[in-house]
C-alpha cells in the first residue's frame, strides 16, 4: 500500500493546483497495470482513485449474476484513510452509502456526481460531495463502479471537467486490467485443472473405463476451446499441434492454417534469431517462461504479445511439447506510448513555461530597477551640471578679486596700522592660497559625482531588439558601484577587497541591461556569503584573512572571459550540481527566491550563446568563469 501512495503523491497535488502531471498518471497506470490478481487490483484502485481525490472513502463495485439469473451489485473493496478492506456486500445491505445515488448510475449507465450533500430522491446524505464513476471498456461495455466521498466541506467544482479528465482516464485502464486480471485468473485455474487431469489421466487410464475417458478429454477440448486466452499446443520441434479459437483471434490464422507450421510464421523476420534463442532455452528449462514480444497476424499487422509458455514433460522428465497461453496487449502499449508521448509534451511545455516565466521575471526586474537607477541619475546630473558650470565661473571671479585686492594693497600707504590688523585678522595670504586649492577640490568632487551619475546611466541602459555594442568593464564598474554600500567597512567588518585585472577588451554586441543583471546576481550572491561566514567572528578575525572578490577579463580569439571569484566558504558538491536550478536556493526563506542564477544561466546560454561555469572548493571559494562572443 505504501508504494501506492508514492506511486500517486504528484498526483494528489495535481487538483491543488489545477493541472495534472501526465508523469503523475503514468505512474498511477503502471500501478493498476502491475496488478495480475482481481483482488489486488481492486484494492490498487480503492487506494489510488482515495488518494487521488483526497477523498474520505472509496468503494469499488462490481456487477454480478444472482442464482436467479438476476443482476446485481456487490461492494469489492472499501478504501479509508491508512485502511483497505475486502468484502463481499450486495449494495441493497449497504447502509452507510447512499444506495440509491448509486443504483441511479449503475441503471444510467453513466457517471453521477452529487454536490451540496442532497441525493436525488432521498434524504440528505451526510456527505458534501460524492462520485460515482463505470469501470468503461474502450467498447463501450461497464465491467465494474468506483464510489468516491468527500465528507468534509467540499465546493461545487470539486469534481469539475478537468479534474475528471484524469479520473476518467484511469478508469479506463483500471477496466481493461480488471478484465485482464479475471481472464488471466480464469485462465489459471482451467490450466491447473488441466495439467491435474493430465497428471490424473495416466495413473487413471488403466483402471478408468473408455466412457469415463472420453468424458475427459471432452472436458479439456471445452475449456480450451472456450478460454478467452490464446492458447497453444506445440510439438517439440515447436510446430502447431494445437491451436484454440481465441488465438485464431489473436492472430488472424485458422485453426486449419496453423497445423503442422512452425512457430516462426506468427514472429516477424527481425525478432527470429531472438526468438529461436527463447525456444532453445524453454526446451530445455523446468517450469514456465514468460516472455513480451512481438509477432505478426496474418494480414501483416504488428502486435505485441504476452506470451507464458510452460514445458510439457512426462512421468520420466522427457519433454513431450510445450504448452503456452497468448494475449495481444498491442492497445495497452499504445495507450502507454501515447501517455509517455503527451507526458513528453507536457514536460516541454512545462519547460517553456519556466523559461517565459523567468524572461518576465528578468525582464520585471531589470525594468522596474532600470527605471530606479535612470530615474535617479537623471536628479543627480540636472543639479551636478549646474554646479559644474557655475564652479568654473566661481574660480574665475576669485581670481579677479584677488588681483583687485593685490592692486588695491600696493596703493595703500604702508603705515596704515588699522589695515594691516584687519589683514592678519582674516589671514588674507591663507585665503588666496587656499580658496582655489577648495574650489578646485569641489570641482573634483563634482566629477567624481558625474562618473557616478554616468555609470547609473550605463546600468541602466535599456536592451534594444537587437545586440548593441557594449563595453564590458563598463557594465563591471557600474554593477560595482551600485553595490558599493554593500562593499564599504561597517561596524561588523572591514571593507571587501575587490580587485580588477582587466585585459585589453573589446566591444561586444550583447543586451548590456542583461549582462549587468548577471553582474548583479554574482556580485550579490559572493556578499550574502561572506555576510553568512563572517556570522559570530570578530572584526579583527576577519581582517586577517579579508574577505575577497577578484574580477579578471581575457581576450580568447573570438570570445572574451570574465572570471569572478571569492573567498565566501564555497560549496558542497551537491549544491554545486543544482546552482542554476530554478527555484533551488540555500538561503533562508524570505531572502531567496532561486531565481538569480537561473536568469544568469539563461541570459548568458540562450541570450548571447555563450556558456557560464562554476567551480567550487567547500570551505574556501567560489570561481564563476563566463565565456561571451564577441560578435553578435
Amino acid at each position: 500500500m505504501t508504494a501506492i501512495f508514492e506511486a500517486v503523491q504528484a498526483i494528489t497535488s495535481c487538483l491543488k493546483t489545477d493541472a495534472f502531471d501526465m508523469t503523475a498518471i503514468f505512474e498511477a497506470v503502471q500501478a493498476i497495470t502491475s496488478c495480475l490478481k482481481t483482488d489486488a487490483l481492486l484494492k490498487t484502485l480503492a487506494e489510488i482513485f482515495l488518494t487521488y481525490t483526497e477523498g474520505d472513502r472509496c468503494a469499488v463495485l462490481l456487477e454480478e449474476t444472482s442464482e436467479q439469473g438476476q443482476p446485481s451489485l456487490l461492494i469489492k473493496a472499501i478504501a479509508t484513510t491508512g485502511k483497505t478492506i475486502l468484502c463481499e456486500t450486495p449494495i441493497e445491505t449497504a447502509e452507510d452509502l447512499p444506495i440509491n445515488f448509486i443504483n441511479h448510475a449503475w441503471q444510467g449507465k453513466q457517471k453521477q456526481i452529487l454536490s451540496n450533500g442532497s441525493e436525488p430522491d432521498v434524504e440528505p446524505y451526510p456527505a458534501n460531495c460524492a462520485l460515482c464513476l463505470p469501470l468503461r471498456l474502450k467498447n463501450g461495455e461497464i465491467n465494474g463502479w468506483l464510489y468516491v466521498e468527500l465528507e468534509r466541506q467540499a465546493s461545487q467544482q470539486a469534481f469539475d471537467q478537468h479534474s475528471l479528465e484524469p479520473l476518467e482516464l484511469l478508469t479506463t485502464q483500471g477496466a481493461i486490467t480488471l478484465e485482464n486480471a479475471q481472464r488471466y485468473e480464469q485462465t489459471q485455474k482451467e490450466n491447473n485443472h488441466l495439467q491435474q487431469q493430465l497428471s490424473a489421466a495416466p495413473q487413471k487410464a488403466t483402471n478408468a473405463s473408455p466412457l469415463s475417458t472420453s468424458k475427459i478429454q471432452e472436458r479439456l477440448t471445452f475449456l480450451i476451446q472456450q478460454s478467452p486466452i490464446g492458447i497453444i499446443e506445440w510439438s517439440t520441434d515447436f510446430k502447431v499441434i494445437g491451436w484454440n479459437p481465441s488465438a485464431e483471434q489473436i492472430f488472424g490464422y485458422a485453426a486449419t492454417e496453423m497445423l503442422g507450421h512452425h512457430a516462426e510464421q506468427i514472429v516477424p523476420e527481425t525478432d527470429r534469431p531472438l526468438v529461436r534463442e527463447i525456444l532453445s532455452n524453454l526446451i530445455q528449462q523446468q517450469g514456465g517462461y514468460y516472455s513480451l514480444n512481438q509477432n505478426i497476424r496474418k494480414d501483416g499487422e504488428i502486435i505485441t504479445c504476452e506470451w507464458f509458455n510452460t514445458p510439457l514433460r512426462d512421468n520420466n522428465n522427457i519433454a513431450i511439447g510445450i504448452f503456452s497461453m497468448v494475449r495481444d496487449i498491442s492497445d495497452r502499449q499504445r495507450n502507454q506510448a501515447a501517455i509517455i508521448q503527451k507526458t513528453e509534451a507536457l514536460e516541454q511545455a512545462l519547460a517553456d513555461l519556466q523559461k517565459a516565466q523567468l524572461r518576465l521575471v528578468q525582464g520585471e526586474k531589470m525594468s522596474a530597477l532600470g527605471n530606479l537607477v535612470a530615474g535617479v541619475a537623471h536628479e543627480i546630473n540636472n543639479p551636478t551640471s549646474f554646479v559644474k558650470g557655475n564652479i568654473s565661473h566661481a574660480q574665475n571671479y576669485v581670481q579677479d578679486l584677488f588681483e583687485l585686492i593685490d592692486f588695491l594693497l600696493e596703493r595703500c600707504p604702508n603705515d596704515d596700522v588699522e589695515l594691516k590688523e584687519k589683514l592678519e585678522e582674516l589671514e588674507l595670504d591663507f585665503i588666496q592660497e587656499d580658496l582655489p586649492k577648495l574650489l578646485a577640490s569641489m570641482n573634483v568632487g563634482i566629477d567624481r559625482i558625474k562618473n557616478i551619475s554616468k555609470s547609473l546611466r550605463n546600468f541602466s541602459r535599456k536592451d534594444r531588439d537587437e545586440k548593441s555594442p557594449f563595453n564590458i568593464h563598463d557594465g563591471l564598474d557600474s554593477t560595482l558601484m551600485i553595490l558599493k554600500h554593500r562593499t564599504r567597512s561597517n561596524e561588523g567588518r572591514p571593507e571587501i577587497q575587490i580587485t580588477k585585472t582587466y585585459g585589453e577588451l573589446p566591444k561586444i554586441r550583447c543586451f548590456p541591461g542583461q549582462l549587468n543583471q548577471v553582474f548583479m546576481n554574482l556580485f550579490a550572491n559572493s556578499i550574502d556569503a561572506f555576510d553568512e561566514i563572517n556570522q559570530g567572528k570578530s572584526f579583527q578575525e576577519i581582517e586577517a584573512n579579508p574577505n575577497h572578490i577578484s574580477i579578471t577579463t581575457t581576450l580568447l580569439a573570438d570570445y572574451i572571459t570574465i572570471t569572478i571569484q571569492d573567498n565566501a566558504g564555497g560549496m558542497t558538491p551537491e549544491t554545486l550540481k543544482r546552482i542554476f536550478e530554478q527555484g533551488f536556493t540555500t538561503k533562508e526563506v524570505g531572502k531567496g527566491t532561486g531565481l538569480g542564477l537561473a536568469i544568469a544561466h539563461q541570459i548568458i546560454t540562450e541570450k548571447h550563446h555563450g556558456k557560464i561555469t562554476c567551480n567550487a572548493v567547500f570551505g574556501e571559494g567560489t570561481t564563476f568563469i563566463l565565456e561571451l562572443p564577441i560578435a553578435a
